[in-house]
């Protein structure tokens, strides 16, 4: 019996839990008044209540749907009819749909609603609302023909995907013609889209139907280039590997956007089978094709490549030079690294770039960076000194020393205290210090940053000396970060004359803040000055 009781006892507690929890049908009209409430999270609370009440809250809604005064209630009361597969709800939702005088948000959240039904009577409906002038109504109606996939809206939909409409209206058609069979012919036609995402979302959707990838395959033999390349582009982003064979044929289109487009997809596939085929396209007459072959050698090309490789390093485009250089310097060998030497001297700052970082890739010793110390090409001496910095390179110090004090481009010079100070070494202490006094303000704010790593202090006068003297702002600038780092009191004075500065102020404060703290906080209201 006192078992039997326990039991009674705890049936009760459980059903009193229940119905505590789960809202009752009397409930509805409250909770549906609570949908006007602009919290999204108290709106998606009550939603969830008034689906656990299920069809007995459906005529609720629809009154709620056609009378309430708030677009919150009728909008989301919609939604609601859509998620919860009312369907007596169709009638009153397309009535809504179709009435110009309704909030734009409502007859939007009924589109959404009809698509959720899936009802077919909704098709002519949505079919003229995906015409309507207002954005979010015609792009809901176009997501929800997509739902219901009746292949009588294609018309529709290619003329909101082709036609001439907005960015927005063009990528729901795309998403709902995606779901939809029998619009595989109008998605390729998508690919002559001016907008980059347009394609790439259109050919996404062909590529996950079955028979897609042949569709985007047999594109490539359109008689309209653009879609050809777009093709080749398409494929591309897909990384299709089973459209290699056409993409290598691509190769020797006769349009020059589709060749270029055809290496770039390889490239993204990956396959380096095809490299000898890509190759062939470094003698092309067009420039920007050598350009995209040689870009994708840079990854794809082996010791195969490396004699097309050396005769593009002096191709006439300067792109092709420097990604030629690029690409032999990951192949290696000695014919590869003959012709990175060669380039030493390029004209072009990027090529000659290259080649000296193609050079260390390739393991060139400090002995070879040293000597392109002497190159007549400046970029190539300014991208070797940095290169022997980022070796610690002590046995090259005297001669990058050398280049300090003497080379005739600022560049080169700067490059050069870089690499100083990068080594660390108290010997380069002295060249720096001189080069404090040198003409070009890139060469002494890089001095100011050499001697920092080295260690400020027995510098910190000259360094100081700066502030009261250099016209200069980044060298300036640069002894504020330093002095301040190094939290030198000597420089306080002529810190604190910079703290008004136009330029400096926000510097010198955050110097004197470090260096002392205290004085920071009771400093006045000067311009770019820290108040704390």
């Amino acid at each position: 019996m006192k078992r039997q009781y326990l039991v009674s006892i705890a049936t009760a507690l459980a059903l009193g839990i229940l119905l505590a929890s789960a809202p009752a049908a009397e409930d509805v009209e409250i909770l549906i008044s609570k949908l006007g409430t602009r919290d999204n999270v108290t709106a998606d609370s009550v939603m969830e209540k008034i689906k656990e009440i299920g069809n007995p809250a459906v005529p609720a809604l629809i009154k709620a749907l056609k009378e309430s005064s708030s677009s919150w209630v009728r909008s989301r009361s919609a939604k609601l009819l859509g998620q919860m597969g009312s369907k007596e709800a169709v009638t009153p939702l397309m009535e809504k749909l179709a009435d110009p005088k309704a909030d734009k948000y409502v007859r939007s959240a009924a589109a959404y609603a009809l698509g959720k039904l899936g009802d077919r009577d909704a098709l002519p409906a949505l079919m003229e609302a995906a015409k309507d002038g207002e954005p979010r109504v015609k792009k809901s109606a176009i997501a929800a023909l997509g739902e219901l996939g009746d292949e009588g809206a294609l018309p529709v939909l290619k003329d909101a995907l082709l036609g001439p409409t907005d960015i927005k209206t063009k990528n729901s058609a795309v998403f709902a013609l995606g779901k939809m069979d029998g619009s595989t012919e109008i998605l390729l036609e998508a690919l002559k889209d001016k907008d980059e995402y347009i394609r790439k979302d259109a050919a996404a959707a062909i590529a996950r139907r079955d028979g897609g990838l042949a569709a985007l395959k047999g594109a490539l033999k359109s008689e309209d280039p653009v879609v050809r390349k777009n093709a080749c582009a398409a494929l591309g982003h897909l990384r299709a590997g089973g459209a290699v064979p056409e993409l290598t044929a691509a190769l020797s289109d006769g349009d020059a956007k589709v060749r270029m487009n055809a290496a770039l997809a390889l490239l993204s596939i990956g396959d380096r089978k095809q490299a000898k085929a890509v190759a062939a396209l470094l003698k092309d007459g067009d420039p920007n094709v050598r350009v995209c072959a040689s870009a994708a050698l840079i990854h794809l090309g082996g010791e195969g490549e490396v004699p097309a490789l050396v005769a593009a390093v002096e191709d006439k485009d300067s792109q092709v030079r420097a990604n030629a250089c690029k690409a032999l310097g990951l192949i290696g060998g000695d014919a590869s690294e003959k012709a990175i030497a060669g380039a030493l001297n390029d004209p072009d700052r990027w090529v000659s770039l290259s080649a000296v970082q193609s050079l260390r890739r390739m393991g060139a010793g400090e002995a070879a960076l040293t000597a392109v110390l002497g190159s007549k090409n400046r970029w190539a001496r300014a991208a070797a000194a940095l290169a022997l910095g980022e070796m610690s390179a002590a046995a090259s110090a005297p001669k990058l020393r050398s280049v300090l004090s003497e080379d005739k481009s600022a560049v080169v010079r700067a490059s050069a205290a870089v690499a100083l100070g990068k080594m660390g070494d108290e010997g380069n202490r002295k060249p720096l210090e001189s080069a404090l006094d040198d003409p070009s303000p890139s060469v002494r704010e890089e001095a100011v940053n050499a001697l920092s790593k080295i260690g400020l202090d027995p510098s910190s006068q000259k360094v100081i000396a700066l502030l009261d003297t250099d016209k200069g702002l980044g060298p300036r600038l640069a002894a504020l970060r330093a002095l301040g780092r190094a939290k030198d009191d000597k420089a306080v004075p002529s810190i604190e004359k910079l703290a008004s500065d136009k330029y400096l102020g926000d510097e010198a404060s955050r110097a004197l803040a470090e260096i002392k703290p205290e004085k920071a906080k009771r400093m006045g209201s000067g311009t770019g000055t820290i108040k704390h």
